[in-house]
Order: structure tokens, then sequence, then C-alpha cells
């Protein structure tokens, strides 16, 4: 006899067979075929009814997803009381992974959010710590097509291909950057086709006072426009939500080293006057 269980909360289980029309002697289930309450050879917990699985920390109760007779091969999902722990693991260490959204054959059965409200850390941690020093990577996947975006390893947080990926974004920008050392490409730009110093004189203050400084701030107005930052495309200034614009510490390097050299050709031309009204 093909047999189904169904379980209720304090109550159970009924077993029936899979032809059997529930009657007025199974109470809740009064006037209600069991084909609208189970699907085949599952168990089915109505009416605020609980799965208990009673276990020591030492040896917790456990859930085991086995593929058909197959003892070789599992998963299981078990807890821990003291410190109340779940934890998911597999048979064998080093094997099995976590999917979310993605069922068992490899198709998408996507979820539209997924939330993680905790009171301390996330942590995502390489129990080897060659494989962490290798690389542990978060990937993002879009459209089906891997595209590994990130990856975090024990030395550092890198993008998949190099300058392809940006950390914020002119609409969503960091505030405070805290660092040791910035490291730079030393593709800076020569502006020796430009006049540096006429270049600063242009910018002029503000009149505004910095509430963190107690300094006068510029006015964005004066600012030359090959200071501001474009998009990628060189066809749009970048600005924030305020409309103020974004300067890049490259250009704004290289108009000081500019600046700089074309001080020092001036000190040049001025000493060699100088040495030539002396001699004379």
């Amino acid at each position: 006899m093909a047999e189904k269980r169904v379980y209720l909360a304090d109550v159970g289980p009924y077993i029936y067979e899979n032809t059997d029309t529930l009657d007025d002697t199974e109470g809740i289930f009064t006037g209600r075929l069991q084909k609208a309450l189970t699907t085949d050879d599952a168990i089915l917990l109505i009416a605020g009814a609980d799965i208990v699985l009673e276990g020591s920390d030492t040896d917790p109760g456990k859930i085991k997803f086995l593929v058909g007779t197959d003892t070789t091969q599992y998963i299981l999902l078990g807890g821990k009381a003291t410190g109340r722990n779940l934890n998911m693991y597999s048979d064998t260490s080093g094997t099995g992974s976590f999917t979310i959204g993605k069922k068992a054959d490899g198709s998408y059965s996507l979820l539209n959010n997924i939330l993680m409200a905790v009171d301390a850390n996330i942590t995502l941690e390489a129990y080897d710590s060659t494989a962490l020093g290798n690389v542990t990577q978060i990937e993002i996947t879009n459209a089906g097509t891997r595209s590994t975006t990130y990856y975090i390893s024990a030395s550092a947080i890198r993008p998949s291909e190099t300058k392809a990926i940006d950390l914020g974004s002119a609409t969503y920008a960091w505030d405070d950057v805290y660092a040791d050392d910035f490291q730079n490409v030393a593709d800076f730009l020569s502006l020796d086709t430009i006049d540096d110093l006429a270049a600063l004189e242009q910018i002029k203050g503000s009149g505004k006072i910095d509430p963190r400084t107690g300094l006068e701030t510029i006015d964005d107005d004066t600012l030359p426009e090959f200071l501001k930052s474009k998009d990628k495309e060189g066809s749009k200034v970048l600005t924030d939500e305020r409309g103020r614009p974004y300067i890049s510490f490259r250009v704004l390097s290289s108009l000081l080293m500019g600046a700089c050299r074309q001080l020092n050709k001036k000190i040049s031309v001025l000493e060699a006057k100088l040495n030539a009204t002396v001699k004379n």
C-alpha cells in the first residue's frame, strides 16, 4: 500500500492510502481531498506543527540528505543548542557546496532578495590557510554566465580584470577613505603645453568656510575645465548629488608637477640673467 503520513501539531501521524478521500472522522481534514494536502511521498505538517530534532551538543539531531540508497555521499544539516548554532556540512571535508536560488539540476529558481540581519559579524573563512592564500573568491553571476568580479585573498581584495572596476561612483561616493599608501600607475599627464601657473591662479576662493578645517573652500566655477573629472568617454563632467564637480588627483598632481617645472624654468632664466649682470 502506498502510504501518506500527515503530522499535525500535537496529533498524528495519520496514515492512509493515496486514493483516500479524507472524511469526517479525521477532524481538521473534513471535506478536503488528500491530493489537496500533500504531494507524493511527502510528510505534511500543518496547523503550526514543528519538527523537533533532539540530541546533545556533541551529537545533535541532524537532517541527512541522501541520493536514493547511496550512503557514501551526503549533506548534513544540524544544530547546537548551546550558542544556538545551525550547521550545514558535507560527509567529506572539502566537498559539496551551498547554493541559494539554483536547483539541484543546475537550473535557476531565483530569489528576489537575500537579507542577513546580524548583531555582530559576518565572517567569510577559508578553513585551509593555503586555500585562503591561493584565493577565496566572491563571484557575481549575470544572466547565467559566470562573471567573477572580485577576489578576496589573504593579502588583497582585487577585481578579476585590471582597471575594469570602480570603487564607488559619482552618484554613490565613499565619504572618508583611510589608508597607508595609495599606489597609482605612473601614467600622469604632461601639461607642458599649458600655462600651469595661470591655471592655478585662475582658481579663486568661494568665501565659504569648511567647518572641518576652518579654511576657505574654492569656487568650483573657477576651476579650469581640464581639472574636472569626466566620464569614461570623456564627454560628461562628473558631479555629486549637489552638482559639485569631482577632481582627479591624477590630473591635479600632474598640474602641480607641471607648475614646479614651469617655476624651475623661470628660476633658471632669472639666475642666468643675474649671473650675466654680475659678470658685467
